[in-house]
């Protein structure tokens, strides 16, 4: 078998059913912008090759800082499973690194940006963390060589708000 052929058969393996009401807090940025539509929420569409190397070499990076902090006995949980529910709508949130204070969400973006750019890309995610665990969250992107920049996100109620509605909305035209 080709490395090419194993890539996309671990990034594009079997999709978890889709049910209406049930959202991922990392596509809720991408129903808000509006990259993921109501007719599109059942389909899945096929990450192609730099994409599927893009979502290995986050993946790894995250492993890599996993083990460091294990190595230097840190507690920490590693994508504890959390759930926001409002009306009919539940978003399941996994935050990847929760600690006693605080929580990292980690990111390895091929293009660079601001720390601003970066945190308004990420910042329905981050915000639903937030509301999850009612901690610090931090944005932590990943760069070569190996290296964690933290970026502090503040929460916003009306962000907050407009997930709920925005949800909301996709959710009654699915």
């Amino acid at each position: 078998m080709k490395v090419k052929e194993l890539f996309n058969n671990y990034v594009n393996k079997e999709p978890r059913e889709r049910k209406k009401g049930f959202f991922y807090a990392s596509e809720v940025g991408s129903i808000i912008k509006g990259y993921l539509l109501p007719s599109d929420f059942y389909t899945t569409k096929k990450i192609n090759a730099t994409g599927q190397s893009n979502i290995i070499s986050g993946q790894a990076f995250e492993a890599e800082f996993k083990k460091i902090l294990e190595h230097n006995e840190i507690p920490f949980k590693h994508e504890p499973r959390y759930e926001v529910k409002f009306d009919d709508i539940t978003i399941t949130v996994k935050p990847d690194f929760e600690f006693a204070d605080k929580v990292i969400e980690t990111k390895f973006p091929v293009k660079l940006a601001t720390d601003e750019e970066y945190l308004e890309r990420y910042q329905y995610q981050l915000e639903l963390e937030h509301r999850c665990t009612n901690k610090k969250v931090y944005l932590g992107i990943f760069t070569h060589p190996f290296n964690l920049h933290l970026v502090e996100f503040l929460p916003d109620m009306a962000r907050f708000n407009k997930i709920k509605k925005s949800l909301k909305d996709f959710n009654d035209f699915i």
